[in-house]
């Protein structure tokens, strides 16, 4: 339900002459729809950290601070170096020597950086960051990656100056020598030989083990559940931890009646362990389609084109946070996928979500925008002796994670906070021993439900979709309104 802005500045000058921009920055990047909380701001000599629109569910401890939610024993998360603790998070830790941005495995909390001679600025927003600037600088090829594949891709921003906490990541600042020390720590995969069903014990019993520390306070974490694996996975975590969670599905009113979707199989799930279910309509209030564009991009920040889960103006999420509501559980997958079979090197790129401008007809109507060209970077390049599996693998942690899923955290994220069990470090490290066949579709997940979830089939189709949203006359219009109207 928070973001932060936190500024330090190398000349060590009181950062009190910082409080009214900050302010500034807090009150742009106020969600809409609900009253915020006040912004806390906490001054420490030349360092300064505002909170937005904090809740009981944000950790702080002077000027470190706390997003997302912790998983494990914390320990001294909030001292610069100690051992990250276990959870879904991103962690600002600051002392009179040192301030340390660090990223949990999945990058799952996005958070971006500027480092000058003078200053360090940091903060869960980019707005929040240029505003800090003064001035914006465009990175070009931000746009092509968002036309060709509908996310900003490997590139951090779509301002050339900030850079982005990669996944598993730190970067750390020595308040003396002003010197950054930027780092990644993540390992690829390593199969153990075991039996399968050992396998997929283990991976049962860590999805419960993690599934428990949310069970305290489940009331006020609903569960966001799909028809599909990995909100079930968390919803059977939940239920064999000892908790009967709340659950949260949304999408158009039609899909209820519709057996196979989403919508229906969650609402099946839920009757058949007597757990409440909610059931939000995106078509509940017509008329709202200017409103919810103009919301989706100034929340979104321009991340991802896909507003179909919000085509109802962010009503679901103002409605939860009303309720008193301090986060929601989602179930993003880290490491399996449903994909399992790739012919090329190009298929993986797509999978991943990292389609390039060059791999479109030169007879296609992309062409006519004149697009300045991207560069593939040798580092996301297939490597000597990858198969393309482990290709896969690997993009899929260090660019469709961060590209893909951290923009949807980043949405919900003004209002509720956001944690996600299945991106756990002890889970992960469970499915870093999976062979290749139990982390692919139909694998370790299915096995699992086959023994401890309800006998109540998948969902083979979605509750909406942004095709279905375009076809509404009122959808085009206001997006034709839109790109009429001057800046």
């Amino acid at each position: 339900m928070a973001q932060f802005i936190l500024v330090c500045d190398r000349a060590r000058r009181q950062a009190g002459g910082r409080a009214a921009a900050l302010e500034e920055c807090a009150r742009a990047l106020w969600p809409p729809g609900i009253v915020p909380a006040p912004t806390k701001l906490v001054e420490d000599g030349s360092l300064a950290l505002a909170v937005v629109n904090p809740n009981e569910g944000v950790a702080l401890r002077g000027t470190s601070l706390c997003l997302g939610r912790i998983l494990d024993t914390p320990g001294a998360w909030w001292r610069p170096g100690s051992s990250p603790p276990d959870g879904t998070y991103s962690l600002i830790r600051c002392s009179p020597d040192e301030v340390e941005i660090v990223a949990d495995l999945a990058a799952s909390r996005g958070v971006w950086y500027y480092h000058d001679p003078d200053v360090f600025l940091a903060s869960s927003s980019q707005r929040a960051l240029v505003t800090l600037l003064g001035s914006f600088e465009l990175e070009p090829t931000a746009v092509t990656w968002m036309v060709t594949s509908g996310s900003l891709g490997p590139l951090p921003s779509y301002d050339r100056r900030l850079r982005r906490v990669s996944p598993d990541g730190t970067v750390k600042l020595d308040r003396h020598t002003w010197e950054l020390d930027v780092r990644s720590r993540w390992e690829p995969y390593q199969s153990q030989d075991l039996s399968d069903e050992e396998h997929v014990r283990r991976l049962n019993d860590t999805v419960v083990e993690t599934c428990a520390y949310l069970v305290p306070d489940v009331e006020r974490w609903p569960v966001l559940l799909s028809g599909g694996y990995d909100s079930r996975t968390i919803f059977v975590g939940l239920l064999q931890a000892g908790a009967r969670p709340r659950c949260v599905t949304w999408g158009f009113e039609a899909s209820l009646r519709d057996e196979r979707s989403d919508a229906a199989i969650a609402s099946r799930l839920a009757r058949e362990v007597g757990a409440r279910h909610d059931f939000f309509r995106l078509d509940g209030r017509p008329g709202r389609t200017a409103e919810a564009l103009e919301r989706f991009v100034t929340v979104s920040e321009g991340q991802l084109p896909d507003f179909t889960m919000y085509a109802d103006a962010f009503e679901t999420w103002e409605t939860l946070a009303a309720e008193g509501c301090v986060g929601v559980v989602r179930g993003d997958n880290h490491g399996w996928g449903y994909l399992g079979e790739f012919s090329s090197d190009l298929n993986v790129r797509h999978h991943c979500g990292a389609d390039l401008l060059d791999d479109y007809a030169p007879s296609h109507a992309i062409r006519r925008l004149e697009l300045p060209g991207q560069v593939w970077s040798a580092e996301l390049t297939r490597r000597d002796g990858e198969d393309l599996l482990g290709y896969r693998d690997r993009l899929q942690h260090s660019l469709f994670i961060p590209s893909r899923i951290s923009p949807l955290n980043h949405l919900k994220a003004p209002y509720l906070e956001i944690v996600n069990p299945l991106q756990a470090r002890r889970v992960a490290d469970v499915v870093a021993s999976l062979p290749e066949r139990l982390r692919v579709h139909p694998g370790a997940l299915a096995r699992a439900h086959d023994v401890h979830g309800p006998a109540v089939p998948f969902a083979s189709r979605p509750a909406a979709t942004l095709h279905q949203i375009l076809a509404a006359a009122a959808t085009r219009g206001g997006i034709a309104e839109g790109l009429r109207t001057a800046p």
